[in-house]
């Protein structure tokens, strides 16, 4: 089961095809925001919300495309101090029937986007999701997607690891005896 649920349902999606687009804002709320800390192994994640936007694709499909804002706090990989971050990161993920072929074409797909996204950058569409018999979990989507943007090592500008002693110069080497003198 997600942290964080907003589910858009199955009927919001078959009506979608005569509204053009749904747009929906979607926020997290604090007890939510420290199950995804746990989750993503964050110190702490002080907001999450996202903006987004749910256009009807390929016939039976839809896209959603958004923009998440966060505010994140990660532990630095060496001072292991708090660094306080704000996400800012814009996505667009694909879904359809389940059993339907988009587009004739297996994966692969290219397809230029409208809307708040760059029209001119064309997206690889390999493999859509399922719709599910429940609709699509707009708020598992943003948690995913904001998983994918965090930093893997965060640190602090300017952190450094402590000097070591030179070990090479300190050690005899095991291949000194061969160096001619």
């Amino acid at each position: 089961m997600s942290e964080f649920v907003r589910q858009l349902k199955i009927s919001d999606i078959l009506t979608l095809q005569s509204k053009q687009e749904i747009r929906r804002n979607i926020s997290a709320r604090p007890d939510e925001c420290g199950e995804l800390a746990k989750r993503f192994s964050l110190e702490a994640v002080r907001a999450l919300n996202a903006e987004v936007t749910i256009h009807p694709w390929e016939g039976s499909g839809v896209r959603v495309h958004g923009t998440i804002n966060a505010d994140v706090v990660q532990r630095c990989v060496i001072s292991l101090k708090p660094i306080e971050q704000k996400v800012r990161e814009s996505f667009v993920s694909f879904f359809k029937q389940p059993g339907a072929q988009q587009g004739g074409q297996q994966g692969g797909q290219q397809e230029a986007l409208q809307g708040d996204i760059n029209i001119d950058t064309p997206v690889d569409i390999e493999d859509p999701e399922d719709i599910t018999p429940e609709g699509i979990d707009l708020g598992e989507l943003v948690a995913q997607q904001l998983s994918l943007v965090l930093d893997p090592y965060p640190h602090i500008p300017g952190a450094a690891l402590p000097d070591s002693a030179d070990t090479t110069t300190s050690r005899k080497s095991p291949f000194a005896v061969l160096q001619k003198q």
